[in-house]
C-alpha cells in the first residue's frame, strides 16, 4: 500500500537529506537554545538539548542513513514541513531540560533522554532541528496536533 499523501513535501529520503544538508551550519541548524555548548544556566521555559555526540556529528549521521524519516503536518503551522527522524539503533539524540533547571553537558544522568530528531522549516529560521521523545510525537498525533503524511523511503 502506498501511504504517500498529496501533501508530501518530499518524494524520498535522499531528496529530503539533500535539501537540508546545506543548512547544517553552526548556530543555524542547531540553534543556541538546543545546542549543548550554549545551553548553560537555568532556562525559563524548558527545552530539549542535543547530546554532545549528536550535535557534533549531525551531518555524518544524516549521510549514513541509518534511520527512518516520517513527515507530519503540524496543524498549528500547516505550510511548514515537520519531519521526524528516528534512529534504527538505540541512540540518545538529546535530553529534555525542565523549566528552571541548569544544564550540565557533562552530566546527563539527571535528564530525560530523547530518541528522535525533529526537523522543521520556519519562515525566519529555515531548516533547524531539536530532539524529542518519539512517545511525545505519537501523543501529539493522537491529540490531533500532528497529522501523518508519509514515510520517506
Amino acid at each position: 500500500m502506498d501511504c504517500k499523501s498529496k501533501t508530501s513535501y518530499f518524494t524520498n529520503k535522499e531528496e529530503f537529506i539533500d535539501s537540508i544538508l546545506p543548512s547544517i551550519t553552526p548556530n543555524k541548524f542547531i540553534t543556541m537554545k538546543h545546542d549543548p555548548n550554549y545551553s548553560h544556566g537555568k532556562n525559563s521555559t524548558g527545552k530539549s538539548v542535543f547530546s554532545l555526540n549528536m550535535s557534533g556529528s549531525i551531518s555524518p549521521f544524516l549521510i549514513a542513513g541509518n534511520y527512518e524519516i516520517t513527515e507530519y503536518e503540524n496543524i498549528k503551522y500547516p505550510n511548514n514541513p515537520y519531519v521526524v527522524i528516528v534512529p534504527k539503533a538505540n541512540l540518545v539524540t538529546g535530553y529534555n531540560i525542565p523549566k528552571g533547571i541548569s544544564y550540565d553537558k557533562y552530566d546527563n544522568d539527571n535528564y530525560e533522554q530523547n530518541d528522535c530528531i525533529v526537523i522543521v522549516s520556519g519562515s525566519s529560521l529555515g531548516w533547524h532541528g531539536h530532539t524529542e521523545k518519539i512517545s511525545n510525537i505519537m501523543n501529539r498525533v493522537k491529540q490531533g496536533n500532528l497529522k501523518f503524511i508519509n514515510i520517506l523511503k
